[in-house]
């Protein structure tokens, strides 16, 4: 059952793959609101001429609404061994992935896709990541009706782990499923979160290490 479920899920990687590679030749714009409106267009095309159920149907998709792109970032694993006593993921080392735009439909987020500065161009880089989707809609409703306002979303290399952090105006509060946390649980402080990835990394760093610079793991 595992394999078949692996199956499935890379099958429909490549399909979404595939969707990029097909609109290379028109996969520059010079606006990000062109990106997100392209990248709306070829999603629901996706799914009208395909077999596989992404979830939403391609109505869905062209009735929601686009919401303000979120910074998708990478912490820097090194500066996080060294970070035992960060409060604020802004103490941290990260490096932009790209930009994540939900999309809105009777107040939940039915789909994301990702887009991408190269430059001074946009480009669509991703459509239909069911995890991130699914996530957004974990958290509370008001940050929803607020439109992600100062929401930014942190991924951990190495341990696994995604956080989404809503900055506030001297502080911040983190949602995530990490390590025991749920994000039925609520909002939990910084520097709480930190600690517990800085603890991990540091075990995996114990373990690992070695492999890691031999280049024998990636993130």
């Amino acid at each position: 059952m595992k394999t078949f479920r692996l199956s499935i899920a890379l099958s429909l990687c490549l399909i979404l793959t595939f969707n990029i590679g097909m609109i290379n030749g028109q996969n520059q714009f010079k606006t990000q609101d062109e990106a997100i409106v392209k990248a709306q267009q070829n999603f629901a095309a996706l799914i009208e001429g395909s077999k596989w159920d992404f979830g939403v149907g391609a109505a869905d998709i062209k009735n929601a609404r686009a919401m303000q792109p979120l910074s998708y970032k990478q912490v820097d694993f090194n500066n996080l061994l060294d970070a035992g006593n960060a409060k604020s993921f802004l103490d941290l080392k990260s490096n932009m992935i790209n930009y994540v735009v939900p999309f809105e439909l009777k107040g939940a987020i039915v789909a994301v896709i990702q887009i991408s500065k190269n430059e001074e161009v946009w480009q669509i880089v991703g459509t239909g990541n069911p995890a991130i989707r699914i996530e957004l809609n974990k958290l509370p409703g008001e940050l929803i009706k607020n439109g992600f306002e100062n929401l930014s979303i942190y991924d951990v290399p190495n341990i696994i782990a995604t956080v989404y952090v809503v900055e506030l105006r001297a502080d911040e509060v983190c949602f995530t499923d990490y390590a025991g946390f749920s994000f039925e649980k609520g909002g939990m402080e910084s520097q709480l979160i930190l600690e517990h990835l800085n603890k991990d990394a540091m075990m995996f760093q114990e373990k690992y290490g070695d492999q890691l610079k031999e280049q024998k793991l990636t993130n």
